[in-house]
């Protein structure tokens, strides 16, 4: 996994996703990660798909417990 790729580890709020969507495109950010696993995620990954991301599937990222499962993001 290319370790520049931010991920999002907490809570994702619905009304915030349209600013995380923009900064990331202002900061050239073009894939991202979540590997929270909230209840809710459906939703939020629909929130963010209407904000022009795509889900691209299943990877893991690194956290202090070690290799954890996240979903890898494109932002389009």
């Amino acid at each position: 996994m290319n370790e520049t790729i931010r991920n999002i580890s907490g809570t994702i709020w619905d009304k915030d996703i349209p600013a995380i969507v923009a900064g990331f495109k202002a900061e050239g950010i073009s894939e991202f990660t979540i590997s929270d696993d909230p209840c809710g995620l459906l939703r939020t990954l629909a929130v963010f798909e209407a904000n022009g991301v795509r889900v691209q599937g299943l990877t893991s990222v690194k956290s202090p417990a070690g290799e954890i499962p996240a979903i890898l993001i494109r932002v389009a």
